[in-house]
């Protein structure tokens, strides 16, 4: 218990350094710190309820009360634009509450876990805190030796790639079909840098101070299909939807019901609006499909679909806006401005290409040595990453875009 109260006071440590190499001065006001404390007051409420509320019944609540924020008006949906938090009591409230939720079904809650689900770090960006072991038996020099590189990785991916990407968030008001169809590719890029960036700075810091806590992607672009794909992207919530929602109800209904079920769950957790229950039905039937032509050994088609599925799906995730995302799916204008590139700089267009790069070369080389084990090994080697050092000490200064957390809106 004593190194898990240490670890929450580094992660204010880091946080304070962050905010010392961002701004200039260490911006952690009471006020900000204060922030911290209603995820902690949160998790003592549900550590409470957990030995007086039947574990599905607060596991199940727990899952969907930010789809009952949102319903009230209380948060906003997680498109993975930029939008301010509605309400700072509720910070954090997205990952600390699938944590309990997983724990909670495990039958597994205790003091310490209240502690790990409010960590500041975690509330962030996640990963949902699934597990929180601590690195007993490997030295502080091996493990920097070990993470650093997952470090310097994450930085690479989250501040030279995705945060200059956030330039092209204008297109997301264009309904055209081709601006449309390059705002959904741009958009997934973004997503995913973004996100995986984060994921690998937390789980690297973890990882330095002593804690393995889940690696939450694992080169999702190395799948050939769409069930490859989700098993490698946001890891942590895939396993909170498996434990709740689909082994539950494989043991009683066919495959088909569990998967529908548990990506109109996935939906409603990140926003209760028409464009997650179209996302939630339009990915559950790609999956659905998925399977079948693989049961017939169709895999070059599975690859197809999973091509076509990501950018579509993602023009329906990202935009709210039920009248926009309507003319957006109707697909009638076929108009095509194409000095539309001039409104954006050189370096986003940097950042697209290199985004790109590392996504072929995660989908062309899935099968070499170097990528098979989904875990960016490829990156890691000490050649590759004096050319990523490198990039950033020249990239990372003429960064003009938005810098947030996609996923740490709530």
């Amino acid at each position: 218990m004593k190194f898990i109260l240490k670890i929450y006071i580094i992660s204010f440590i880091i946080l304070a350094i962050n905010s010392l190499l961002v701004d200039g001065i260490i911006n952690i006001t009471i006020s900000g710190i204060s922030k911290y404390i209603y995820p902690l007051l949160g998790c003592i409420i549900i550590y409470v309820l957990h030995k007086y509320v039947k574990k599905y019944i607060l596991s199940y609540f727990l899952f969907f009360i930010t789809s009952i924020a949102m319903i009230f008006n209380l948060s906003n949906p997680m498109t993975g634009n930029y939008v301010s938090s509605k309400n700072i009591y509720l910070f954090g409230l997205s990952f600390y509450s699938l944590t309990l939720a997983y724990k909670s079904y495990k039958e597994e809650i205790n003091f310490k876990d209240i502690i790990i689900a409010s960590n500041p770090l975690i509330l962030f960006t996640g990963p949902i805190a699934i597990y929180f072991k601590e690195i007993k038996e490997t030295s502080f020099h091996r493990r920097c030796k070990y993470y650093i590189p997952y470090l310097i990785i994450g930085i690479f991916f989250s501040q030279v790639i995705a945060s200059p990407l956030t330039n092209f968030f204008t297109l997301i008001e264009k309904t055209n079909t081709p601006l449309v169809l390059i705002y959904g590719i741009i958009f997934e890029v973004f997503i995913y840098f973004n996100f995986a960036g984060l994921s690998l700075i937390i789980y690297a810091v973890f990882g330095i101070v002593g804690i393995s806590i889940p690696l939450n992607f694992r080169q999702p672009f190395s799948s050939r299909n769409l069930i490859e794909f989700w098993r490698n992207w946001h890891i942590s919530l895939s396993t909170v939807l498996k434990e709740l929602f689909y082994s539950p109800i494989r043991k009683r209904f066919n495959g088909t019901i569990a998967i529908l079920v548990v990506f109109i769950c996935s939906g409603f957790w990140h926003g209760v609006s028409l464009n997650f229950i179209i996302w939630a039905g339009f990915h559950a039937l790609c999956y659905i499909i998925t399977k079948l032509f693989l049961k017939k050994g169709y895999g070059y088609i599975t690859t197809l679909i999973m091509i076509f599925a990501i950018p579509l799906g993602r023009i329906i995730f990202a935009d709210s806006n039920a009248h926009r995302l309507m003319l957006k799916l109707s697909f009638n204008d076929n108009s095509f401005d194409y000095s539309f590139y001039k409104s954006f700089g050189s370096h986003s267009f940097l950042s697209l290409f290199l985004g790109f790069t590392i996504i072929f070369l995660e989908f062309t080389f899935a099968k070499s040595a170097s990528f098979k084990q989904h875990n960016y090994k490829f990156l890691r080697k000490p050649a590759i990453q004096f050319w990523i050092f490198i990039l950033i000490l020249f990239l990372i200064s003429n960064n003009n875009g938005l810098n947030f957390a996609a996923y740490g809106q709530r």
